[in-house]
């Protein structure tokens, strides 16, 4: 797990230097354990309207995605994995799982189902 250092400036306390405060995920959070996970998605969009890309961010809009959406939440989970992860054996099929994210139901050679 990732140590970053928090600024110190004040009105910056618990503000990390390369992701969003600390207060954006916890909301969304907190909105999903509530059950009010449209709220929860929002919420989290917004945060990744400014802070584009943060994994934790991302991570946890996965996780109310599940309940409103479970592809979404699954391709988003994968994309992270792909993108941050350090193993060396997801690394060497990171190309595959990014393929695999960008369309979960592709059936390479059939038809599409439209």
């Amino acid at each position: 797990m990732l140590k970053a250092p928090l600024r110190t400036s004040p009105g910056r306390r618990g503000v990390d230097d390369r992701g969003p405060p600390r207060r954006v995920p916890g909301l969304g959070s907190t909105y999903g354990v509530l059950g009010r996970y449209e709220e929860a998605v929002r919420c989290l969009r917004r945060g990744l309207e400014e802070f584009a890309g943060d994994p934790a961010l991302r991570s946890f809009l996965a996780m109310a995605l599940y309940n409103v959406g479970p592809r979404e939440a699954v391709s988003t989970l994968l994309q992270i994995l792909a993108a941050t992860s350090d193993n060396p054996r997801v690394q060497g099929c990171r190309r595959a799982i990014e393929h695999y994210a960008g369309d979960l139901d592709a059936v390479e050679g059939a038809e599409p189902s439209h």
